[in-house]
């Protein structure tokens, strides 16, 4: 930002000298402020645990459903309550909602929506590439290029490097010579979903016809779920996908929705009509409300859960 906008500023509003205002009942906030070129923009945000949980000046528990994977059924079930807590905030997650909050400021004057959206860098913000230096003549024993290495493929079931793969034919040769439709994991021999770059990364993506899902609950709307990637451009029209994030301790709670994750991505939800998301364009999960693994209407109803794109457009799109 200070790059573009050198005269740019930022200011973290305090309270009684404290960065912070708390209240025992509802927990900390923070606030902060960015001015550009003269307009200001005020932005705050609660200090909140990894599973967007409000953290409080002393720990509390909360109880919540408790869900297991049945193979049998190939769905999660509800096995019971758990009871989960969440600890006291300190000055490091009071530091860290600060850090955050600002970046909320800035995306309000529209820097960096582009991080948040998954997109590419837009071209008059991509860094230009500076005149390269007037080439010296290499000696014959430094002239030859140094091979960089290859990227690493990891199957996106087993969680393994991939070095060589099979084809449909039987026989196997380097990943690196096939093209991604053909490719297959020599370890689980499952056909390999096609690749998905973002900024330099791979993500293994899915073809959402293709793939077999959940039928759960998100925020009272019936929805399919999967815990790969989804290929949007697979995705047929009228339908509406969305990545789902865990939370940073890794207990496989969802704890956001947004059109693109890239960390901590814990799955995609495919829907019959679009979310309500805020204007940052992501949603906090509350987990009595917005999510439930049964599926619409409760698992007792008579019903089957749909586990294909085709049930689920035919029950709940072209109905």
């Amino acid at each position: 930002m200070k790059k573009l906008y050198p005269t740019a500023n930022y200011e973290v509003k305090k309270f009684n000298g404290l960065p912070y205002v708390y209240d025992p009942i509802t927990g900390f906030m923070v606030y902060t402020s960015v001015t550009i070129e003269g307009v200001s923009h005020e932005m705050w945000l609660p200090v909140l645990d990894g599973a967007n949980k409000a953290m409080k000046a002393v720990p509390y528990t909360y109880t919540t459903p408790k869900w297991d994977y049945n193979p049998q059924t190939r769905r999660r079930e509800k096995v019971g309550m758990e009871e989960r807590t969440v600890e006291a905030a300190s000055m490091f997650d009071v530091n860290k909602a600060i850090m955050r909050c600002l970046v909320k400021n800035l995306a309000m004057f529209g820097l960096g929506l582009y991080v948040y959206a998954g997109e590419d860098l837009p071209e008059d913000a991509a860094p230009q590439p500076e005149s390269e230096p007037q080439k010296q003549p290499k000696s014959r024993s430094t002239s030859q290029k140094q091979e960089q290495p290859p990227v690493p493929c990891i199957c996106a079931r087993c969680n393994q490097p991939i070095k060589r793969v099979k084809l449909k034919d039987g026989s196997s040769c380097r990943r690196q010579s096939l093209q991604p439709p053909m490719r297959e994991c020599a370890l689980t021999a499952i056909k390999l979903p096609d690749l998905m770059w973002h900024k330099g990364e791979i993500y293994m993506s899915c073809n959402a016809m293709t793939e077999h899902y959940e039928e759960i609950t998100v925020c009272g709307k019936p929805a399919l779920f999967t815990n790969f990637r989804i290929k949007r451009d697979t995705v047929p029209d009228g339908l509406y996908a969305y990545d789902v994030r865990h939370d940073d301790d890794c207990r496989g709670i969802p704890c956001e929705i947004a059109p693109f994750i890239m960390i901590n991505h814990w799955g995609t939800i495919i829907l019959a009509e679009p979310l309500e998301l805020p204007n940052d364009g992501r949603r906090y999960i509350d987990e009595e409300t917005d999510w439930n693994y049964d599926p619409f209407g409760g698992a007792e109803k008579n019903q089957k859960p749909c586990v294909t794109v085709e049930e689920f457009m035919n029950q709940y799109l072209n109905r």
